[in-house]
């Protein structure tokens, strides 16, 4: 294989796993000139396999879900799979006039991804990747929070974003985490994200919680909430049956996809 096929190949699989990424970011990953890197995204965008908003490219739904198309290890491969099971059992409770919060994290904008088009939702957005993966969705009003944007998790933060989660009101929010335990609760690994996320949990009837397994029994820096502050958890079925009925017991219901 060229250098040229290998390194496109290496940005479609990146992309699967991340769901977008910004132009800079791919040629700094990939110590390759920003030139280089939109040469490589007119012959993808040309084969239909992504689309590039303003210096940021977003996998097409169509090719994201064909996992057999990518090189990937067999972690990364089950992985991702597993991301989009969550994804779309999340996507499935949605129902019209729900107003939605997407937290950031590439489950996160992965739930955004396969949202239903055609029925009329307010969907407020904390992360670029899950506002690429919902904007022209022709029923919906989209609104992105605002703030410094983060170039490592995609979210937008300050005090902009978190007055505009005080305002509304979700019927459903989906939150990503870094890791989850029993005892020690739900944890992220950067700072600047706990009051986006407590925010986001305080405005909210229904929180939910998508994170696979392999974040459970992590634990990262950042303490943000107990399972218990979870109406459910969306999770694959790699959780051990002991974690489930313990889940169960207090009070957050658990779906293993």
């Amino acid at each position: 294989m060229a250098d040229s096929e290998k390194r496109r190949s290496l940005i479609q699989q990146y992309l699967v796993q991340n769901g977008a990424c910004s132009i800079s970011a791919l040629a700094s990953r990939l110590e390759v000139s920003t030139m280089t890197i939109r040469r490589d995204m007119e012959l993808l965008a040309g084969k239909g396999l992504v689309r590039v908003y303003h210096g940021v490219v977003v996998p097409l739904k169509e090719e994201a879900t064909s996992l057999q198309e990518y090189a990937l290890t067999k972690a990364e491969a089950v992985h991702v799979q597993e991301k989009l099971r969550i994804a779309r059992a999340a996507a499935s409770m949605v129902e019209p006039e729900d107003i939605l919060f997407i937290d950031g994290g590439s489950t996160a904008a992965l739930v955004a991804r396969e949202l239903p088009r055609g029925i009329p939702l307010t969907i407020i957005c904390l992360s670029l990747n899950a506002f690429l993966n919902v904007a022209g969705n022709p029923a919906a009003e989209v609104i992105l929070a605002g703030g410094i944007y983060h170039e490592e998790t995609h979210i937008f933060e300050g005090p902009e974003s978190i007055e505009l989660i005080r305002r509304y009101r979700a019927t459903k929010a989906f939150v990503s985490a870094n890791g989850f335990r029993e005892d020690l609760g739900v944890t992220c690994s950067n700072n600047y994200l706990l009051s986006i996320k407590q925010a986001v949990l305080r405005s909210s009837i229904q929180k939910i919680l998508v994170a696979d397994s392999s974040k459970f029994g992590k634990v990262n820096s950042c303490y943000f909430a107990d399972l218990s502050d979870f109406s459910e958890l969306i999770t694959d079925d790699g959780l051990p049956d002991s974690a489930l009925q313990s889940i169960r017991d207090s009070g957050t219901k658990v779906q293993a996809v």
